[in-house]
């Protein structure tokens, strides 16, 4: 669980899957969905971090540092 600036509290979760149906999303929930290649993303993370949530900028690092063990494995 992590404490943000505008003490809110939320877990957060990143699922990583081969997914090839149509998703389903809340969008009272949800202000922008993009897909984007991970260079592309990484690249953001480094030059623009306002443009993303908070949770993301925490959890961001950690899924990508998985990916590429999952890919050099």
């Amino acid at each position: 669980m992590n404490k943000f600036r505008d003490n809110m509290y939320e877990y957060e979760h990143v699922f990583l899957a081969d997914y090839g149906c149509k998703l389903l999303l809340n969008l009272e929930e949800i202000e922008d969905v993009e897909w984007v290649e991970l260079g592309d993303l990484e690249r953001r993370l480094c030059a623009d971090l306002e443009i993303f949530a908070s949770w993301f900028l925490i959890a961001a690092p950690r899924v990508l540092g998985n990916l590429s063990r999952i890919r050099a494995a």
